[in-house]
């Protein structure tokens, strides 16, 4: 054979050529990249939440920033008195010369100045957070004077004592006051509730920050809404409890309220209206992102089914 022609022919053999296949190259199975641990979500109440956030946006009095403050805030926010009305009243009463007291950045500042959403912010607050809050007992009794005798048999004279007496007028508007509140959270709340239920997967945090948003935007209907919802029908109101910080009450309207300890609770016509995770009627669950992130990175390298 021709050695030339043998080599050309061993080279053919050799030399991959466009017509034969080629070698796969080994490669090894693809090997998929961890993926990122899904969030652990847990269901939290919502009303939570938005109590405890109204709750932090509700002033907290001192000797400065009194109930008298707070009552002036309120009329000038439902636009039921002018601002020189105000000041006027500031002066008479020998509170601080209104020329002194700064327009931001004050605890009086609400009084002078020009800032509307936030006097209804601070008011719905107030008296969103203060429902609960039992009545003094000057909210609910007047002073009545009757006489006594010290010794009948020995026909002493009378003395004249006073006392404070149930009153009903005074129960059923400090009464009605409460209930509108009460019913003005409980829409609201409801609101928000259903708002923040559409955006799953946020910090408690996030949530707290945008149940306060949505309150303040809602304070002015919120102070209207109040009013509406007054109705101090006489005779209607019953109040059954009343101590230092509890109290309990019914209407004749199907209502029901009662403060136990820490538990408020509102029922209409047995139906858990505002109270123990409900609002009007719904348990409200949102699903927060509740757990740091190396909580779940920690765990997420094995399986509970391991």
């Amino acid at each position: 054979m021709n050695i030339k022609f043998f080599t050309a022919l061993l080279l053919l053999l050799i030399l991959p050529g466009c017509d034969q296949p080629q070698p796969q190259p080994d490669v090894k199975p693809a090997v998929a990249s961890p993926a990122a641990p899904e969030k652990t979500l847990i269901d939290f109440p919502a009303l939570t939440v938005i109590e405890n956030t109204v709750n932090q946006l509700a002033p907290k009095l001192d000797a400065q920033f009194d109930i008298s403050v707070i009552q002036r805030i309120c009329l000038l926010a439902r636009g039921e008195i002018s601002k020189q009305r105000i000041i006027e009243s500031i002066k008479q009463d020998g509170i601080l010369d209104p020329a002194t007291i700064p327009a931001q950045n004050h605890p009086l500042s609400l009084l002078i100045n020009d800032d509307q959403n936030k006097r209804a912010e601070v008011c719905a607050a107030w008296l969103a957070s203060s429902a609960i809050r039992a009545p003094s007992e000057d909210e609910v009794t007047v002073r009545k004077t009757r006489k006594i005798e010290e010794n009948k048999q020995k026909k002493e004279k009378e003395r004249t004592v006073t006392e404070k007496v149930l009153n009903n007028d005074k129960i059923t508007e400090i009464l009605a006051v409460k209930l509108s509140i009460l019913r003005a959270n409980a829409e609201v709340y409801a609101l928000i509730a259903s708002e923040l239920e559409k955006t799953p997967g946020l910090s408690l945090e996030e949530y707290t920050h945008a149940a306060g948003k949505i309150f303040s935007a809602l304070s002015p209907y919120y102070l209207k809404r109040i009013q509406e919802l007054y109705a101090p029908e006489p005779n209607s109101y019953h109040l059954t409890q009343l101590s230092t910080r509890d109290y309990a009450f019914n209407t004749d309207g199907g209502y029901r309220f009662s403060r136990d300890g820490g538990n408020a609770q509102l029922t209409y016509r047995g139906i858990n209206w505002l109270g123990h995770g409900h609002i009007m009627g719904k348990d409200y669950k949102i699903a927060v992102s509740y757990f740091p992130d190396a909580w779940i990175d920690e765990i997420a390298q094995f399986s509970v089914s391991e």
